[in-house]
């Protein structure tokens, strides 16, 4: 899932952290998720104002994952 703008107030286009968490409660209550899915944010921007540590402090009590370059994800 696009985490663009980070702590910005955005859900229209790319997201930021609300706009994540809004997708993925919508996704749920369609019933779109798989039992034991992974959901992990990428995409992120400088803009966005955060650190990884800081998203993945975030997103953890969501369990969502964070992304990084590099990160390789098994589905």
């Amino acid at each position: 899932m696009d985490c663009t703008n980070g702590k910005l107030p955005y859900e229209k286009g790319h997201l930021g952290i609300e706009g994540v968490f809004k997708v993925k409660k919508k996704l749920m209550e369609e019933n779109l998720l798989k039992e034991n899915f992974k959901f992990i944010v990428t995409h992120f921007s400088h803009n966005g104002g955060l650190l990884y540590s800081e998203l993945q402090e975030i997103f953890r009590k969501e369990k969502i994952e964070v992304a990084y370059d590099g990160k390789i994800v098994k589905i």
